[in-house]
């Protein structure tokens, strides 16, 4: 954003740097206060110049960096509210595009799928979450949930935003094997809802074992009428894989378009997939986003909680976030995928 705003030339604008003769002088009383104040200040000065020269950032990108002017200069500023009040600029609606069609096998999974922006991506995680843990449409299926207890905050307080409900049991689990579920006749119907993150400490998920280990206790818990899997994708996307388009690209390169049908074969019932990220954290600019099957993002749209992260980002950083899922793309296949995977 600094970048562009330099580019075309915006008035007060400078290179992003962190001069600490800035701060307020003080004069705590407590020594113990000085010390922690002295470790705040190393700390913001690290963290400003670390978002400075982050290696995920596209800003030395020439295409990148003509496409924001482009932007700019065609969109202005462009809007700060709901999309439902204002509609949608064609720049919305081309990388929501390009994000239905992204990955191989979530298209061979879902058949249509659908894209979605978003203003900041913990809102959008979190409210996702707190869409998916509702009540099922039917008043006779029960929804099971399943949440790791490691998640990041967002997910932990979407998980709990709701009322409590007796169609809704969330189950908080360390591994797999922790989870214990009560035995329920055939006659019970379940929905069960998958909350996952893909990479954790630099390790991807392994979801064909997860899935295999847990659908024999699913089914003993009643008749497995429907799933929701949700891929959290902030540790992927602009990460892994041999295009660095996140986990899905990378169990393609591994296993083929098939990985996902292949992968949750063991449910034995219609499993419907979201893949949500963080532009943030894969390019270095704000925003989130959710893809995945079209009729779970469409309701996602409608919900009222939904509403909440229905502001988009600026028509600029929807560009540039385009723009670079453009280039990463292109990459040949036969890039060398990240060191781990090996």
């Amino acid at each position: 954003m600094v970048h562009i705003a330099r580019e075309i030339k915006v008035a007060g604008v400078s290179p992003v740097s962190f001069d600490p003769a800035l701060l307020a002088l003080e004069d705590p009383v407590d020594p113990a206060l000085e010390v922690e104040s002295d470790s705040v200040d190393s700390d913001m000065v690290n963290y400003v110049n670390e978002l400075s020269n982050s290696n995920t950032s596209f800003v030395g990108n020439r295409e990148v960096a003509h496409t924001g002017i482009e932007s700019v200069r065609k969109y202005g500023i462009g809007p700060c509210s709901a999309r439902w009040f204002y509609g949608s600029f064609d720049i919305f609606i081309q990388l929501e595009r390009r994000l239905a069609s992204l990955y191989p096998s979530l298209v061979a999974q879902s058949g249509k799928c659908r894209g979605m922006i978003c203003g900041d991506a913990e809102i959008t995680i979190g409210s996702t979450v707190a869409t998916l843990v509702m009540p099922c449409s039917s008043n006779k299926t029960l929804n099971r949930v399943f949440i790791p207890n490691n998640a990041p905050h967002s997910v932990m307080a979407g998980a709990n935003l709701n009322r409590p409900s007796k169609q809704v049991a969330i189950t908080f689990y360390d591994t797999v094997e922790d989870i214990e579920l009560p035995k329920k006749p055939r006659s019970s119907k379940v929905h069960a809802t998958l909350y996952f993150e893909t990479v954790t400490n630099g390790i991807p998920l392994d979801l064909p074992t997860f899935i295999r280990k847990i659908a024999p206790k699913l089914r003993r818990s009643g008749n497995l009428t429907g799933a929701t899997i949700m891929f959290d994708d902030r540790n992927g996307l602009g990460k892994v894989g041999p295009q660095s388009l996140g986990y899905l690209n990378l169990m393609e390169a591994k296993h083929g378009v098939n990985f996902l049908r292949d992968a949750l074969r063991p449910l034995h019932c219609e499993v419907e997939v979201l893949v949500a990220g963080s532009w943030f954290d894969a390019f270095g600019h704000q925003g989130g986003y959710v893809t995945g099957s079209a009729s779970k993002v469409e309701c996602l749209t409608w919900n009222t909680k939904a509403f909440f992260f229905s502001t988009p980002p600026m028509p600029l950083q929807a560009a540039i976030s385009d723009r670079m899922l453009q280039i990463l793309s292109d990459q040949s296949h036969t890039k060398k995928a990240v060191r781990w995977e090996s």
